[in-house]
């Protein structure tokens, strides 16, 4: 079943995943540009469309634009990176 969120969603960055990972309800996703891990509740509303961006975004090795939770590890949403960030990203690969 899933659940409508209350907190507030900020960006965390347009990231690339190198760890996508399914335990129960639970996805746990890293990201190239960040130490931390973050976490999609897949009983959250729209949750399997972001699991479907991140695991895509994962084989093709192309940032995601991600939204967080304000003050929290929590992923608010997963949606295509901006066609510049995907450059920036591929440019970035190329340098020594």
């Amino acid at each position: 079943m899933a659940f409508q969120e209350t907190r507030q969603p900020i960006l965390l960055g347009e990231y690339t995943p190198y760890l996508v990972t399914k335990n129960d309800d639970i996805v746990t996703a890293g990201f190239v540009q960040s130490a931390r891990l973050y976490k999609l509740d897949l009983r959250m509303a729209n949750a399997r469309q972001y699991l479907r961006q991140l695991s895509l975004a994962l084989k093709k090795d192309m940032p995601v634009k991600v939204m967080v939770y304000k003050d929290s590890d929590d992923i608010a949403s997963v949606t295509a990176a901006s066609e510049a960030a995907q450059q920036r990203y591929i440019d970035a690969k190329k340098k020594p």
